[in-house]
């Protein structure tokens, strides 16, 4: 089943990227319900028994790790649709939460690391009290939170990447199929003419068809 009205679009991964570090995030939630709604609403997938899991996606705002059980659904129905369509390879959920779960980490423990070494950093006070840093440690500490940063926006880039190419083919698909039904079938390349056999020849339909020489009639 496919609505006839189209509710949904392509996306550029890169606008989204820069929008989402522009937005401090605010643009991703954003994406992650709006592009999944879309391809669940399109093409019905209510009434085949998928999920959607939108419970998943409002409980994940207190409890942030519950966002990975709807990505498993996204994913899930994403990877439903372009089997369906034929598709030989897509973005499987275990991959992408391969992806996404690791760099979700690495971006928390850079930061447990960051904090931890900022403490240490100030635990010495000078004979009037004021605080005295640690120069190395202060080094460390933005060292780890930028390399946790980076693998983080790495490892999450890379996993929304294949994403959003595997919804941009689905949405083309959908326009290419939609423009068939509403215009038709392509129309057949014409054949090559071929002048019509001299009198007392004969010819098969296939050698008229690419012009061939006719033979005599009748055979000798």
């Amino acid at each position: 089943m496919v609505l006839a009205v189209k509710v949904g679009k392509p996306r550029s991964f890169w606008r989204g990227f820069f929008l989402a570090l522009g937005s401090l995030g605010v643009y991703g939630r954003y994406w992650d319900y709006r592009a999944h709604d879309e391809v669940y609403k399109q093409f019905e997938l209510a009434r085949e028994g998928r999920e959607q899991g939108v419970a998943w996606y409002f409980m994940a705002y207190p409890l942030p790790v519950l966002k990975f059980v709807y990505y498993y659904h996204f994913v899930s129905n994403t990877l439903y649709l372009r089997t369906r369509m034929g598709y030989a390879r897509s973005l499987s959920p275990g991959a992408f939460l391969g992806l996404s779960i690791p760099g979700t980490a690495s971006f928390l423990l850079g930061f447990i690391l960051f904090l931890t070494f900022l403490g240490a950093a100030a635990a010495e006070e000078d004979i009037y009290g004021r605080t005295v840093w640690d120069g190395d440690l202060v080094a460390a500490a933005f060292l780890s939170l930028g390399i946790s940063i980076v693998v983080w926006l790495t490892l999450r880039g890379i996993a929304y990447y294949r994403l959003q190419s595997d919804l941009n083919g689905i949405w083309e698909t959908f326009d290419s199929r939609s423009r068939v039904l509403r215009y038709g079938a392509q129309p057949q390349p014409a054949q090559p003419w071929a002048p019509p056999a001299p009198a007392g020849t004969w010819s098969s339909p296939a050698d008229m068809q690419g012009g061939a020489t006719a033979a005599p009639w009748p055979p000798r």
